[in-house]
């Protein structure tokens, strides 16, 4: 079983810290060794929210402080934890207008099928509107035929 995974289950609670690409090698090796033979507590600068159980590093452009709901258990060492945030912090550096800014925090994305890691691509369109150019093209009843 995971280091991590005992500490969830013993605290009833975690968090999901969101690294900057910048961040890309230092997370990777604290992917690569375990905390069960190296301490990794000294890497990074960690600090405490509402539930004061769960971690969070503070050179994350974003932290989420989550609850425990429930625990999927998918055979083997393979666990999916459940969640429920009860806070979220950034600092105002990676915020516009009070929301987190994807260009500010330039999160790094993992792709499991091929190992490597991603950062955030070109905008692709507005959400909520660029599906409009779909329906005003009669496009709706060719997707509802393919259905």
């Amino acid at each position: 079983m995971h280091h991590t995974n005992e500490g969830i289950r013993e605290n009833q609670c975690f968090s999901v810290n969101i690294p900057s690409q910048n961040m890309v090698e230092i997370t990777d090796y604290c992917g690569i060794v375990s905390g069960k033979r190296i301490d990794k507590s000294e890497i990074f600068e960690t600090f405490y929210g509402k539930l004061e159980k769960a971690p969070m590093i503070r050179e994350c452009p974003v932290n989420l402080e989550c609850r425990l709901i429930d625990i999927l258990d998918l055979g083997g060492a393979s666990e999916v934890f459940i969640g429920e945030i009860v806070e979220s912090y950034a600092e105002e550096r990676y915020l516009c207008n009070e929301i987190p800014d994807i260009e500010k925090i330039k999160p790094i994305v993992f792709s499991m099928y091929d190992n490597n890691y991603w950062g955030i691509g070109e905008h692709l369109g507005k959400a909520w509107s660029i599906g409009k150019n779909f329906a005003e093209g009669g496009n709706e009843k060719k997707a509802e035929n393919a259905r």
